[in-house]
């Protein structure tokens, strides 16, 4: 990262205003200006520039930061925060923290569903946000959270209690990276392909079945949504 990328990343973290974490971001900027200034030295003064590089503090980050975009909103302005973190010198560590949290939420997605479903759609929206910014990772870790999310709701016995909230965000989440899903890894989509396709047989509501049939369409129209489509699908879902 360039030294003005740093300060760019500096103020979007700031301004994030975490409560009860500020010491701990504001020591990961500090050590990313570190290693920037030391990486700048002639190459035989370099040898500890490695020792700047805090990657246990960039882990916590990470684990704070998809906790903010969850429980405290925002989720989209996290996302692209951690999309232009991705040549820090931590970036990897950043990364597993990210996916630690990401991967504890999604443990307890029965409870959150349950009892805290704006936090869960915030989950929903976020899972497929941060894979827009930052792409499935080097372990192909985030993309197959994005397919376990569909699998998750597309199922039963899922499937029959879903909510229009839910729909909405898997549509939105299509819109958004279907078309890096079928360039990535065409045959995990070609699979859920086939799971929307079953779950618009085997879906008993018709608000529900008429969302999940723009799911199939969506494929079809190179991941864009139609402007008819508007009224037909979101005006009519009760009807």
């Amino acid at each position: 990262m360039t030294e003005r990328e740093i300060l760019d990343a500096a103020a979007g973290l700031r301004a994030l205003r975490i409560g009860g974490n500020t010491t701990e971001i504001e020591d990961w900027i500090a050590s990313m200006n570190c290693y920037l200034i030391s990486s700048q030295l002639p190459k035989r003064n370099r040898k500890f520039a490695g020792a700047f590089v805090a990657d246990d503090l960039a882990e916590s980050v990470g684990s704070t930061l998809c906790q903010h975009a969850i429980e405290g909103g925002g989720g989209r302005v996290v996302a692209k925060l951690c999309g232009s973190l991705r040549d820090a010198p931590s970036a990897y560590a950043l990364y597993k923290g990210l996916m630690s949290s990401v991967s504890q939420y999604f443990e307890c997605r029965d409870r959150l569903r349950a009892d805290h479903f704006r936090m869960w759609i915030s989950f929903l929206s976020f899972v497929a946000d941060l894979y827009a910014n930052i792409g499935g990772g080097k372990d192909g870790e985030l993309v197959n959270f994005v397919f376990q999310v569909f699998d998750y709701l597309l199922r039963a016995p899922i499937l029959e209690t879903l909510k229009i909230e839910e729909l909405e965000s898997l549509i939105s989440a299509l819109l958004s990276v279907g078309y890096d899903l079928e360039r990535e890894c065409p045959d995990q989509l070609s699979l859920l392909k086939d799971l929307i396709r079953d779950a618009f047989i085997d879906v008993s509501e018709p608000w529900a079945r008429k969302m999940i049939l723009l799911l199939l369409e969506l494929g079809a129209s190179g991941w864009k949504l139609p402007a008819e489509a508007n009224e037909y699908y979101f005006q009519q879902t009760t009807n």
